[in-house]
């Protein structure tokens, strides 16, 4: 019987990981931290918008590399998505659709303009990672790329509702947030090395080496934890301390990743705990 039980949770989370559902657990919560931190009125549909939105970037990526690689792909998500592209297709479409008339009608014209920038830097972003457009540079940091372009829409609207400018706590907190996506990204870059390689996938361990790729993470981490003792040193209410609380937390997992690779890499444990560390910014609204 708890043979069964667990095939059941390992068939549910493999779901939950090939559809990004997981992605976009942790993008609902760091909205929330944002909106909590930055005080925003945003309207409720808000969320659902932004998680769509999303979905509808992961799953084109997803569907765009398993259309280049098909039954070769290495990755259970591409392979997932190359089997059932028939059926997802229609879907995307649907939620595109959804997507646009949801924005049309509740969103006001600042963040609809702030979101055609945004979908215009992640087609230009596609075009380039997927070879369509400058074939000769097609590794342009993308790691960097999906770092800003996650956080500007995890931040973006909340900010745009605050009305003025962020005081430096708030600042500091956004670059602590923006270099932790990047770790994750670059997490994922070292330790899908030998897989991106077969796959001949453009990530800075496949194009500037693994040991480089570690170096560079290390330097974040260092980075991060700089950051943050100096987010406490000049924070002045004890809002600002849980927020740098959370922060740190995160930091700490993301630290433990660095520093027992052999281990996480089994079952890719790495990426379990590298995505699940985005859902502790919700723990803010029971401690705002």
């Amino acid at each position: 019987m708890e043979r069964a039980w667990n095939t059941i949770f390992r068939k549910i989370y493999r779901i939950i990981r090939v559809l990004s559902l997981d992605i976009l657990a942790g993008v609902y919560c760091g909205y929330t931290f944002a909106r909590l931190i930055l005080e925003s009125d945003c309207p409720p549909v808000t969320p659902a918008i932004l998680c769509l939105s999303v979905w509808l970037i992961y799953t084109m990526d997803h569907l765009l590399d398993a259309r280049s690689l098909k039954e070769n792909a290495h990755k259970q998500a591409y392979r997932w998505h190359w089997e059932n592209r028939k059926i997802i297709w229609p879907v995307w479409l649907s939620a595109g659709l959804a997507t646009i008339g949801l924005s049309l009608v509740f969103l006001p014209a600042r963040i609809l303009i702030f979101g055609a920038i945004t979908v215009s830097l992640v087609i230009m972003y596609t075009l380039v990672h997927q070879g369509m457009i400058g074939s000769c540079k097609r590794y342009l940091f993308k790691e960097g790329w999906i770092s800003i372009l996650y956080t500007a829409g995890v931040w973006g609207v909340p900010l745009l509702y605050h009305g003025a400018v962020p005081g430096i706590p708030v600042i500091l907190a956004i670059i602590i947030y923006l270099l932790l996506v990047l770790i994750n990204v670059l997490i994922y870059s070292y330790h899908d090395y030998h897989r991106d390689c077969q796959e001949s996938q453009q990530t800075l361990a496949t194009v500037a080496g693994r040991k480089t790729a570690s170096h560079v993470l290390r330097l974040l981490i260092l980075s991060v934890f700089t950051l943050i003792l100096v987010g406490f040193f000049i924070s002045d209410d004890t809002p600002s301390g849980y927020i740098y609380i959370i922060l740190i937390c995160m930091a700490a997992i993301l630290g433990l990743i660095l520093a027992f690779p052999r281990v996480f890499s089994q079952h890719e444990r790495y990426g379990i705990l590298a995505d699940g560390v985005f859902l502790l910014p919700g723990l803010l609204v029971w401690m705002w």
